[in-house]
C-alpha cells in the first residue's frame, strides 16, 4: 500500500489490508471490527482473532496509518 502522507510504501498481509480498509469508513470499537474481519476473512471471532487484532493495530499506529482512539 502506498501512504500518500508520507510517501512511504507498505507491504502488509490480507488480516492488516482488511483490518486498515474496515477502519476507512470510521473509528470502530474493537468487538464492532473484529465482527467485521472475522465476517470478510471467514474467520472464527475468537480471542485468538482479538488478540492477532490488537497486535495489528498497534503496528498500524506505530507506522503512523491510523490513530488511536483509546483513552
Amino acid at each position: 500500500m502506498f501512504d500518500v502522507g508520507s510517501g512511504q510504501t507498505h507491504q502488509m498481509d490480507t488480516f492488516t489490508a482488511t483490518t486498515l480498509m474496515m477502519l476507512e469508513a470510521g473509528p470502530q470499537d474493537l468487538p464492532a471490527l473484529g465482527a467485521q474481519v472475522a465476517d470478510e476473512l471467514q474467520l472464527p471471532n475468537n480471542a485468538e482473532l482479538s488478540s492477532v487484532l490488537i497486535n495489528t493495530l498497534e503496528q498500524l499506529v506505530s507506522v503512523g496509518l491510523i490513530e488511536s482512539t483509546a483513552p
